[in-house]
């Protein structure tokens, strides 16, 4: 095997461990995360995690996340074919036409909170049905019964709600279904 920069990933007790290598605005190619855990440190406060390897692990899973929930809706392109991440973007600028490069301080923040929640649960939905897969729903309010019948087996493709990250994140994306989008 050669020392490529690939995704190195090992095996520590029984569980899956990622090397954590940081994004620095380059484009790395084997960056695994967006954040420091010094930055990370500094947005969230020192205790947001119980140790340096599950706020590594936690930056991790915060950065696959935010790439999974808007890498196909972000503006303009990656940096480089090679980079691990979603972000640098080429052209990337803010709403006021002013250039965005490496990677911008809200996206940082963002990751941040997505590796907080992380720590706290589970970043993705359970397999879920949608108000479309609802045949018939019945409430009774005394006393309170609900009754939902579903038709077919069909699961949501969605990811779950987090406000503030969500927010961080997205004045980089098309709005839409992401028409326009870039997917690597």
């Amino acid at each position: 095997m050669s020392p490529c920069w690939d995704l190195l990933i090992y095996k520590f007790q029984g569980i899956i461990m990622t090397t954590f290598i940081v994004e620095d605005g380059t484009g790395v190619p084997a960056a695994t995360s967006y954040v420091s855990s010094l930055f990370a440190d500094g947005y969230l406060g020192a205790g947001w995690a119980p140790n340096d390897q599950a706020k590594e692990q936690a930056l991790i899973a915060g950065s696959e996340y935010a790439d999974a929930r808007w890498g196909s809706r972000l503006k303009s392109s990656p940096l480089s074919a090679t980079q691990g991440l979603e972000f640098p973007r080429i052209s990337l600028t803010d709403r006021y036409g002013n250039p965005l490069l490496g990677v911008p301080a809200n996206w940082l923040k963002a990751v941040c909170l997505y590796a907080s929640y992380s720590n706290a649960g589970t970043l993705y939905p359970a397999n879920q049905t949608t108000a479309k897969d609802i045949k018939k729903k019945k409430t009774v309010v005394g006393p309170i019964t609900t009754e939902v019948e579903y038709q077919g087996s069909a699961l949501a493709t969605s990811f779950l709600q987090f406000p503030l990250a969500d927010r961080l994140a997205k004045p980089y994306t098309y709005t839409g279904s992401g028409v326009g989008g870039v997917t690597r």
